[in-house]
């Protein structure tokens, strides 16, 4: 599932890209700033979410010591 996401978000920004140099060369220049403007906007949030959701997660360490251990200790 994660992958999946992950391809269609690059098609997603490849369009934007795409769509940014259309907009340049046919000369509309309002939706070429519109354009431009999300393609440094929204990797900027993807990066600054994914950092926040990365700060959210509890430090697991601890219990997967305690699991390496268990496991050791049955073999």
């Amino acid at each position: 599932m994660k992958r999946f996401i992950a391809i269609a978000l690059v098609a997603v920004l490849v369009g934007m890209y795409a769509a940014t140099l259309v907009f340049a060369a046919i000369g509309n220049m309002t939706l070429f700033k519109a354009f431009l403007a999300c393609d440094v906007i929204i990797p900027v949030m993807i990066w600054i979410i994914r950092i926040f959701i990365k700060i959210g997660r509890p430090d697991n360490s601890e219990f997967d010591a305690r699991v390496k251990d268990n496991q050791e200790t049955r073999d």
